[in-house]
């Protein structure tokens, strides 16, 4: 492959479409769900399930460790973090624009409450590393907090 190849794209080209993609990937599968009368809890859990095992080189690490693993998955899918605390036992953090309205090109029909259904996806990731998960909403930002 030419260097010319190799460089067609900067590494925050590739970041930002990254991120734009696994977005849209997202909720449209949402919005697949909804559309086909489907849970969108049932599949929330089950993405969670699926994926909780991924994390168990996480298992014995302290909280803030989880929760910073856990917001850089938010964060990858067009999230800001707007703060983090933590230490070994417990951490937060607040993240904002999700659902990022900027990246919001068609219409999903879907509500800020079954969106919302997505930091569910946590619950059964945080249960096989045995850590207490909870979520809520404040505002335009969701506050997430783990602890053992």
């Amino acid at each position: 492959m030419s260097d010319d190849i190799e460089k067609m794209f900067t590494a925050e080209e590739l970041a930002t479409q990254s991120k734009l993609n696994a977005y849209s990937f997202m909720v449209v599968s949402y919005a697949y769900v909804k559309k086909n009368g489907l849970s969108l809890e049932d599949f929330t859990k089950f993405i969670g399930d699926t994926f909780a095992p991924g994390w168990n080189g996480l298992k014995d690490k302290p909280a803030k460790d989880v929760a910073r693993m856990l917001a850089l998955n938010f964060v990858s899918i067009g999230g800001s973090l707007q703060t983090f605390s933590g230490d070994e036992t417990k951490a937060e953090f607040t993240v904002g624009d999700l659902p990022n309205k900027e990246w919001m090109f068609f219409d999903l029909d879907l509500s800020q409450a079954e969106f919302d259904i997505l930091f569910n996806v946590s619950f059964p990731i945080m249960k096989w590393l045995g850590l207490t998960y909870s979520w809520a909403r404040e505002g335009d930002n969701i506050k997430i907090t783990i602890s053992r």
